[in-house]
């Protein structure tokens, strides 16, 4: 119980001032360049047939999935073409991109480029074959009228304390969270032995994320899979493209559901692998050295069938609907887990790889309204991200990126 609570303390603790603060503030700031400035990307895209396909992929950067989301309500609309959404499709990186932002921004540079290189490839190759005709993938008149999230069928009666909770509850504790967290965030990233010189900072860190961390896992469940109500229509991605106080308020929810959804993924993500790697250290002979794990991935990283075989995992993994199995392959990929024991599995192309492929919630949204475009959409994926994967490889063998 004892070798438990530890994990699950340094886990917690560690996503709370080392992922959290920076993670709000980069949510909020695109959540508000969204809300100020999509009316004229609207306009740009529109007006610019010739580059939509450029345009397209430059929405799939957007953090989170809110660019791809947007453009998806476009193409319902049939105001933009298969290959401008295929385009954003490619670019967007969901949460991953937030954590990357966070952990390795440098690392999210490079990926972006070659993604979005890939993007205007695939997008205009996509757009000139006339997929999007041959296929008949158009919104129908049924589609436009539907929303692109409804809980009717999945919707269970809820109490009207779970609104007030998302509306004001929730938004308000992760201010006070943030302005609690973020001084000593600043302090551990910038003054050399921060930590150690803020040692009961640190404790009451740690303590606060044992006992916050667990609730916002619990309460996520809760609403997403147990009680929904009319409140959650707040959090579809088509009210938070409303204007004036209603859609203050709804970016507001959103900046909060995306928090609770980040943090709920990192926190299980963290915690299941830092117990097996705990449990592996301490009950096995490993434990005597704990560095044979990354030196016999050292021995093989620059071999290529480890290099395909890691290019075809990240492709396939990308499939996988949401963003948390992205966010655990991109950690476990850069040896973001583990602390003192991390050990890194791959390298830029299986991540370039898993960055083409997967969607984050965009897929969900697109696969609400037209399952048969979905299929399609993703099988130019798949394509896309091993055939990229493959031949960004020389950058693992020959680089240090």
């Amino acid at each position: 119980m004892d070798s438990l609570a530890s994990v699950l303390f340094d886990t917690s603790g560690e996503i709370l001032y080392f992922i959290f603060g920076w993670l709000f503030l980069a949510i909020i700031v695109f959540q508000l360049l969204n809300y100020f400035f999509e009316d004229k990307w609207e306009v740009m895209i529109k007006e610019k047939q010739k580059s939509d396909v450029l345009i397209g992929g430059i929405f799939g950067f957007i953090p989170g999935c809110g660019g791809t989301i947007f453009l998806i309500n476009l193409f319902k609309e049939g105001k933009i073409g298969l290959g401008t959404l295929i385009a954003a499709f490619i670019t967007t990186m969901g949460e991953v991109s937030l954590i990357l932002i966070v952990i390795d921004p440098l690392l999210l540079i490079y990926i972006s480029i070659i993604s979005y290189i890939s993007a205007i490839i695939v997008g205009y190759i996509v757009k000139y074959l006339k997929i999007q005709q041959k296929y008949n993938l158009y919104a129908t008149t049924e589609t436009k009228k539907r929303k692109l999230h409804t809980h009717e069928k999945e919707s269970k009666k809820a109490l009207e304390v779970f609104g007030f909770i998302d509306h004001w509850i929730i938004p308000i504790f992760f201010t006070i969270l943030f302005l609690f967290v973020f001084p000593f965030t600043i302090i551990a990233s910038f003054i050399p032995n921060g930590k150690e010189n803020f040692s009961n900072y640190l404790l009451a860190i740690e303590w606060t994320s044992v006992i916050v961390l667990p609730l916002i896992i619990i309460y996520y469940f809760v609403r997403i899979y147990f009680i929904r109500s009319s409140h959650d229509e707040d959090h579809s991605e088509e009210n938070i493209h409303d204007k004036g106080k209603t859609g203050i308020k709804h970016q507001i929810n959103h900046i909060s559901y995306n928090l609770i959804l980040i943090l709920t993924w990192v926190f299980i993500t963290l915690f299941i692998v830092n117990l097996v790697i705990y449990a592996i250290i301490y009950y096995s002979n490993i434990y005597e050295n704990i560095n044979d794990i990354q030196d016999n991935i050292d021995a093989v990283k620059n071999d290529w069938w480890y290099l395909i075989l890691l290019v075809v995992i990240g492709a396939l993994v990308g499939l996988i609907p949401t963003c948390g199995p992205q966010i655990a392959f991109t950690l476990l990929m850069i040896g973001e887990i583990g602390g003192d024991n991390a050990v890194a599995f791959g390298g830029i192309s299986a991540l370039i790889s898993n960055s083409i492929s997967q969607d984050g919630h965009a897929g969900i949204v697109y696969f609400s309204f037209d399952k048969k475009g979905y299929g399609i959409i993703k099988l130019i994926e798949l394509g896309s991200a091993i055939i990229f994967g493959l031949i960004f490889i020389p950058l693992d063998k020959f680089t240090n990126l």
